[in-house]
């Protein structure tokens, strides 16, 4: 999926990098806790764990009785303007991705891209394709959170 907006790359890419940007994401999406620990942060690559704590979720739906952490760690090419993650949570479920921000006429453009890998025998392809439309869902959210933290630091 993909998604165009009247900024640079290296403006789009440092507010998906920014602290405050994940946590609206994730508040966004109902976390109930959230942080953020830089791993290496370098002239060329930024790394750092994102952990999130959630209200249980099973296939019935959220459990509020439970809650459950999750993982994901951020690998930036910061020149290339490309991020990678894995998720890692309570379940036998394993979240990579890739995106990448690339310049246009008259902006950038996020191309992103998820693979899903549900290790849970019968209903594991109910649970991925649940899964897939909750990215599908939640995507273009996302590119209008990005979009209104860089205005915001644009001034446009």
């Amino acid at each position: 999926m993909s998604f165009d907006f009247p900024f640079p790359p290296a403006v789009v890419r440092d507010q998906m990098r920014s602290p405050e940007l994940i946590h609206a994401s994730e508040k966004s999406r109902g976390a109930l806790e959230v942080e953020v620990k830089d791993l290496v942060s370098e002239d060329s690559r930024h790394e750092y764990e994102i952990m999130v704590l959630n209200y249980a979720r099973g296939i019935k739906g959220e459990d509020r009785s439970k809650t459950e952490k999750s993982y994901t760690t951020v690998r930036w090419e910061l020149g290339r303007h490309l991020r990678r993650w894995t998720w890692k949570g309570e379940h036998p479920i394993h979240l990579t991705g890739e995106d990448l921000i690339t310049e246009t006429s008259s902006g950038s453009r996020l191309s992103m891209t998820a693979i899903i890998d549900v290790k849970i025998p019968v209903v594991g392809r109910i649970v991925a394709k649940k899964l897939k439309e909750g990215f599908e869902e939640n995507w273009p959210n996302y590119a209008k959170l990005v979009e209104e933290f860089c205005s915001k630091q644009t001034g446009e």
